[in-house]
């Protein structure tokens, strides 16, 4: 998993409920409940997503000694999107043209056939693409940090949020809060008694002549 072969671009997120006193196999059983493959969650736009066990982008075995480590609950989010060859489709398209208007007089294909042409093109797409020839995977990587109660997620993608942030509330009960530079201001002062300070803040000027403080188009 990327967090355990070097750098990582990730997001962190709060996990708005009670931090478990110790990751589980009932938390191993809700990923495997809402693995991908299994769960067949898809969205509007025809994405399919859920959890993998983080060997490999197949891998659905969720065990207590490769994704609970310590004070980490780790695992993968896979996306799975079905794009269909344009080429192919096209070439569908003008076999079955040429086959619906072989015996016309004029040697044109009429408005109908054209449309009986493209729909039986693109069922013979969605046909073959059944077996997964057409869909293209990928795996996200997740660490849920116990003791902090963050949820660290291997991407800013705001797509990919959208999606996330859905499968975990369906599969443990809890929204993830974004942590922006703001609201980790704020949790650090509230720990030190200074939120006043925070609210306080203004801005601070990096070149000759820019007045301290005042409000600033693109912060509004």
């Amino acid at each position: 998993m990327g967090f355990f072969t070097g750098r990582a671009t990730l997001a962190r997120y709060r996990v708005d409920g009670p931090a478990p006193k110790i990751f589980t196999e009932e938390h191993l059983d809700k990923l495997s409940h809402h693995a991908a493959g299994k769960s067949r969650i898809l969205a509007s736009d025809g994405v399919e997503f859920g959890w993998t066990a983080g060997d490999h982008i197949l891998d659905v075995r969720f065990e207590l000694a490769k994704n609970i480590i310590n004070d980490y609950l780790f695992f993968g989010f896979r996306i799975d999107t079905v794009k269909l060859p344009s080429d192919l489709l096209r070439a569908y398209y003008a076999i079955d043209l040429a086959a619906l208007c072989a015996n016309n007089p004029s040697g044109f294909p009429s408005n109908k056939q054209k449309r009986e042409a493209k729909e039986s093109a693109r069922d013979r797409l969605e046909h073959e693409a059944k077996d997964g020839r057409y869909t293209k995977r990928k795996v996200i990587e997740c660490a849920w940090d116990l003791r902090s109660n963050e949820f660290l997620f291997g991407t800013t993608s705001v797509t990919q949020w959208d999606r996330l942030s859905t499968h975990f509330k369906n599969t443990f009960g809890y929204n993830l809060i974004p942590i922006t530079a703001g609201s980790q201001a704020y949790s650090f002062a509230e720990l030190h008694n200074r939120t006043r300070n925070v609210e306080e803040a203004s801005y601070v000027p990096f070149g000759p002549g820019v007045p301290a403080g005042g409000d600033i188009a693109w912060a509004l």
